[in-house]
C-alpha cells in the first residue's frame, strides 16, 4: 500500500514538472505561465499569477545584475543586456525555480517571471522572492 502511495505521489509530481522557459536577446515579452499556481508574471499573469514589474531604472538594473551573480543559491543562466534568466534553488530541498527579469528601459520597468519547475503550488514561494527583490531594489 505504502509503495502504491509512493508511486502515484511520484507521478503526480511529474505530471506537474515543466522545462525551463526558451528566451533569446530578441525577446521582447517574457512567456506565459503555465497552467498551476505555481508561477507569477508582471507580463501576462492572470488572476494569481499577476504581480507589479519592478520600478528601476538602469542603476537599478545593472544592481541587479551585480547582486544575482553574487548570490549563492541562484545561478545566471543568460544575461543580455535587457534579459535575465537565473535559477533559484529553495534552501532546503534544492529544488529549482526559473526566474526571468526583462528591464523595459522605456517605461523604466523591471518585468518579472519566477516559476517552479517541479509540482503543483509553491505556497506562494515565487511571489515572496521577486517581492524581495523588489525590496532590494527600492532600497535607498
Amino acid at each position: 500500500m505504502l509503495l502504491k502511495v509512493s508511486l502515484l505521489l511520484s507521478l503526480g509530481l511529474l505530471a506537474a514538472c515543466t522545462s525551463p522557459p526558451t528566451v533569446t536577446q530578441d525577446t521582447n515579452q517574457l512567456p506565459l505561465c503555465g497552467p498551476f499556481p505555481n508561477c507569477v508574471n508582471s507580463e501576462s499573469g492572470t488572476e494569481g499569477q499577476a504581480i507589479e514589474p519592478i520600478r528601476g531604472d538602469n542603476s537599478q538594473w545593472q544592481q541587479l545584475n551585480q547582486w544575482l551573480v553574487k548570490q549563492e543559491s541562484w545561478e545566471v543562466i543568460v544575461s543580455y543586456p535587457s534579459l535575465v534568466h537565473a535559477v533559484a534553488k529553495t534552501p532546503t530541498l534544492g529544488f529549482k525555480d526559473d526566474v526571468l527579469f526583462r528591464y523595459d528601459s522605456d517605461q523604466q520597468l523591471i518585468h518579472v517571471r519566477s516559476s517552479s519547475r517541479i509540482g503543483y503550488s509553491d505556497m506562494g514561494a515565487n511571489r515572496k522572492r521577486i517581492e524581495q527583490v523588489r525590496l532590494l531594489l527600492e532600497m535607498p
